[in-house]
């Protein structure tokens, strides 16, 4: 349950993400809204990514709470359909539920993080070169805990051609296809 709590909100603050407003991008609002209507799923929030690398992805617990991240480099750098292209694959992710898995999967790993010694590790051990029994535990028992839940996760996921499903909904498929 600890998980849940205020995933989206945790996550944004931990990527540095930024809203993006209707009034700063009408067109994506537009796109975002069209798109979601037609898959009958609430439309996500819209975030951008201050960075020039680029990237585009979508996460989320819940439909109704799911996000899109933008980076300013893709806005930039692509035109309008590619853009509307990658959207419609992203929220086709949503509208399948793929978000949900990835988003879990990332706060269980945050949660590990937690969890690990390996980043509290003082100067003096640096310069000993000393391994600790805490230190020892961290890295062979609990971080490899991690891939009971990715192995389960992956197991129930559904095997559907997210870039098939993408274009039939957007019908931009040259466009996917170039960005």
């Amino acid at each position: 349950l600890l998980l849940y709590f205020k995933a989206e909100t945790s996550i944004a603050h931990k990527l540095n993400l930024t809203s993006m407003t209707e009034a700063e991008q009408p067109e994506l609002y537009h796109i975002v809204r069209e798109l979601s209507r037609r898959l009958q799923i609430p439309a996500p929030q819209l975030k951008r990514l201050n960075t020039q690398a680029l990237t585009i992805g979508a996460y989320g617990l819940r439909k109704s709470k799911a996000c899109i991240v933008i980076s300013d480099g893709l806005l930039e750098s692509i035109s309008r359909c590619e853009l509307s292209a990658l959207l419609g694959r992203e929220i086709t992710a949503i509208w399948y539920g793929d978000t949900c898995l990835s988003t879990w999967f990332s706060r269980f790993l945050g949660a590990l993080e937690i969890l690990s010694f390996s980043r509290n590790i003082d100067r003096s051990f640096q310069l000993k070169r000393k391994y600790s029994l805490k230190w020892v535990l961290s890295q062979m028992v609990v971080l490899p805990l991690a891939l009971i839940p990715k192995h389960l996760l992956l197991s129930v996921r559904r095997n559907v051609d997210l870039t098939r499903e993408s274009i039939k909904l957007t019908h931009l498929s040259a466009e996917l296809a170039e960005s």
